[in-house]
């Protein structure tokens, strides 16, 4: 209810001698419901209360997309800091059925800490968040019985056994590598990512981690 409105209704009430007369407020707000809450003016309400979400979702949206922008710019310059903390404002901006868009961030955040700070602890932490995010939006195409990886998934995967290996973690890493090589679609495209997840690549990568471990 806006202002005027909210303003008109208690000066009616305060002229209305029946609504003084009642003792309690269950009484009272009975009263005003039955008189004065008309559906028309509950269907003006609903429609005002409506617009101000949809402005709000518009704003938020807005701002998520203008500092993801500004946060590509940024890496493109190389200067992870100022990346990192516009990633930081698009994922605080970013509505919470919008599971994709986060992954999408955190995957740059996963790029920021790890080519650009080196930071690789937080890099593992950025990939596990897109793994949570990823398992919970479409669970039943991340994994099968069958042991087949859904390519996002694999690729997040292999991203998060470089950022163990970066921290001498070689064990999990290997546990994970193992699990690409075992896996029957990772994919065919010609993308970076995906010729690094071919067998022979992966088999290479997985000879590195052992002799990394030794």
């Amino acid at each position: 209810m806006d202002y005027s409105a909210r303003n008109e209704l208690v000066s009616s009430l305060q002229k209305d001698a029946t609504f003084a007369s009642f003792s309690s407020n269950v009484d009272r707000v009975s009263y005003v419901l039955e008189k004065y809450i008309t559906s028309e003016r509950i269907h003006h309400q609903v429609k005002e209360n409506l617009e101000a979400v949809a402005k709000k979702v518009t704003k938020c949206s807005h701002k998520a997309d203008c500092f993801t922008q500004e946060a590509k710019l940024h890496m493109t310059a190389k200067d992870g800091t100022v990346a990192l903390a516009a990633l930081r404002k698009a994922l605080l901006y970013t509505l919470p059925g919008k599971a994709i868009q986060k992954v999408k961030l955190y995957l740059m955040m996963f790029q920021v800490y790890f080519k650009h700070l080196a930071k690789y602890e937080e890099a593992l932490w950025a990939i596990e968040q897109t793994m949570e995010l990823l398992q919970k939006q479409q669970p039943e195409t991340t994994s099968t019985s069958e042991g087949t990886l859904d390519s996002k998934m694999a690729h997040i995967l292999y991203l998060k056994a470089t950022a163990l290996k970066k921290l001498h973690r070689s064990e999990e890493a290997m546990q994970i590598v193992q699990r690409l090589i075992a896996s029957r679609s990772t994919g065919t495209s010609q993308t970076p990512i995906a010729k690094k997840l071919k067998q022979t690549n992966l088999k290479k990568f997985l000879k590195k981690l052992k002799e990394d471990g030794k």
